[in-house]
């Protein structure tokens, strides 16, 4: 016997379809550039960039002759300055110039570079901040046996005594060395021991001195009191 069995086609889906990706608005590109911008500039790789670009301006500047600060504000005397200096670079003087590699450690690029080097570490010191806390304070005990596979450094050994009293034995000599141990009991009993915790952040708090040194290098060559004569940067003469 033959049954003949038609089928009708599905009407059109009015909504999207199942896994796709629903339309996003404004703010949800917003978040997500901002989410990338904060990553971006948070991320150590880009600060050890920053700081890489800023140490070949830095040797520039010691091959290149650096003008005067005080001539810089002064036609006459930059222009003077560029004869002085035309018979060393030759037709490259002008180049140079534009360039500002004759004011390397003056120049926009300079300044932008130890700007966004100091935003760089801002940024990576709030970013590191409440992971350092958290692993100071609260670390994490019960983990899995994956993260004793991935650590670069583990050791499995084999105890023939009863389980409370090799973790007695065991804490009792962590903390004989200085240690700080903290247990954690479910299905098995995790141990955590971790030693001069709070020296992590001795990180941070070189970041936050260089950030301290870079913005003071930003103030004083904005601001900073310069000799008239053209001496560049000058402090009290005590023999006068």
């Amino acid at each position: 016997m033959t049954q003949k069995v038609e089928s009708r086609p599905l009407p059109p889906a009015t909504g999207p379809a199942s896994g796709s990706v629903e339309s996003r608005s404004l703010m949800d590109y917003v978040d997500t550039a901002l989410e990338w911008l904060w990553h971006f500039i948070s991320s150590m790789r880009v600060a050890m960039v920053i700081m890489l670009v800023i140490a070949v301006l830095g040797v520039l500047g010691s091959l290149f002759m650096q003008m005067p600060a005080a001539m810089q504000g002064d036609a006459q005397a930059k222009a003077q300055w560029l004869d002085s200096v035309r018979p060393k670079y030759g037709g490259w003087t002008n180049v140079l110039d534009t360039l500002q590699l004759f004011n390397i450690f003056n120049s926009i690029y300079f300044n932008l570079l130890i700007g966004a080097l100091t935003v760089s570490l801002i940024a990576c010191s709030v970013h590191r901040f409440p992971g350092m806390v958290r692993t100071a304070t609260k670390p994490r005990v019960d983990v899995g046996p994956a993260f004793f596979e991935h650590a670069p450094q583990h050791e499995a050994i084999v105890a023939r005594r009863p389980l409370e009293e090799t973790t007695q034995i065991a804490s009792g000599v962590l903390r004989k060395h200085g240690y700080r141990v903290l247990q954690v009991e479910d299905d098995v009993v995790h141990v955590y021991a971790d030693k001069h915790r709070w020296l992590s952040f001795s990180g941070l708090i070189g970041h936050l001195a260089l950030v301290l040194v870079l913005a003071g290098a930003l103030v004083g060559g904005k601001f900073g009191y310069r000799d008239r004569n053209g001496c560049g940067w000058t402090g009290v003469d005590l023999l006068d």
